[in-house]
């Protein structure tokens, strides 16, 4: 667990500015010194706030022909970073943001202002909302050096449509599934808001499956699975971007292939009645993680199916850190364990729970 405090967000100019303070006294999230939690008495760990140099930021927001745009909301966090996960199964984790000061909207005329903003490489997001949801967005990076800065310029642009091929060599299932995108592919945006994909459900004559989202970077993971096939490769021009973070824009096509000579991991989980169990991918250095869950049932018997071939890490727990965290690559260290899976088998892995 990490301690933060915080003071209330200024509004007026300062040179100098109370910033968010991680425990014991550190401004940068990853430096934080994390506790352990014996039941809920916090007392002794005291935090001292910070204060630090700060200058304002001027700007504008503008679509895409050009034109100003009233009553957008501007936010300002700093940049993601770290590790990002994605877990066949369950939801995964992107790297947190954290807001410097409360949104602004900007006024008549397109423009914005934060009044004192911390030193440091940030990021301006511009949202535009219809009845409640993002339509229009965009994101710009800002320097906040030694003086106020200005004529800072925030883009917003509608969201996308990226269309979904699939290629399913030839092993198709029959009738091809018209719910491929919400079943098999999630896109983790780690620089634009989060859209819901369209529905499941059959598509009207003739459309292809799409993702619809805004232009930025993803992590492009498996989803809930489709039996007796698994996600080999997703395609953005000839490059595979599965498990990776990309870059997506407008008139890109994703192609996801589909292979069925995948490998199961069976096993037992001790004193693990609840337990998750997920099996990593090994990709040291990697800013992301991929990795796949499967059934488990009240003994703490388990069965992950699908599997792609190769070499994982498998793991099982009650309340799993953030799976992009230091703390969960630790655990993966000191009580994971190595198994191969080779194609069309099943491997045998008993583990012993890990308790947080």
């Amino acid at each position: 667990m990490i301690l933060t405090a915080s003071a209330k967000f200024e509004d007026t100019q300062a040179e100098e500015k109370i910033v968010t303070t991680y425990y014991p006294s550190e401004i940068d999230r990853d430096l934080a010194e994390r506790i352990h939690i014996q039941g809920i008495d916090l007392f002794g760990y005291d935090i001292k706030l910070r204060s630090v140099p700060a200058h304002g930021i001027r700007g504008i927001v503008l679509d895409a022909a050009g034109n100003p745009v009233p009553k957008a909301l501007v936010s300002i966090v700093r940049p993601a970073t770290g590790t990002v996960a994605g877990i066949r199964g369950v939801f995964g984790s992107q790297p947190i943001e954290t807001p410097l000061a409360e949104p602004a909207e900007t006024a008549p005329d397109g423009t914005f202002k934060f009044p004192s903003v911390m030193r440091g490489n940030w990021m301006l997001r511009g949202v535009v909302t219809v009845q409640g949801l993002p339509a229009r967005a965009g994101s710009a990076e800002v320097n906040v050096a030694d003086a106020e800065v200005e004529g800072v310029t925030v883009r917003v642009a509608p969201a996308l449509d990226i269309e979904i091929e699939t290629d399913f060599g030839d092993s198709p299932p029959a009738p091809p599934p018209a719910t491929i995108p919400a079943l098999v592919v999630t896109m983790i945006p780690l620089d634009s808001p989060r859209l819901l994909s369209p529905p499941p459900g059959d598509l009207p004559p003739g459309e292809a499956p799409r993702f619809r989202g805004f232009a930025g970077k993803y992590l492009v993971v498996p989803a809930s699975g489709l039996a007796g096939y698994y996600l080999a490769a997703a395609l953005v021009g000839n490059h595979d971007v599965l498990g990776q973070v990309t870059d997506i824009a407008a008139g890109d096509t994703i192609k996801l292939v589909f292979r069925k000579d995948g490998g199961s991991v069976h096993g037992n989980v001790e004193q693990g009645a609840g337990a998750l169990v997920v099996l990593m991918a090994n990709e040291p250095g990697s800013n992301a993680r991929l990795g796949y869950s499967g059934h488990r049932d009240a003994s703490g018997a388990f069965t992950i199916a699908d599997v792609p071939p190769g070499e994982y890490t498998a793991v099982a727990g009650k309340g799993f850190p953030d799976f992009g965290s230091a703390d969960f690559a630790t655990m993966l260290t000191s009580s994971g364990k190595r198994v191969r899976v080779e194609a069309g088998s099943t491997a045998q892995a008993d583990l012993r729970l890990v308790v947080q």
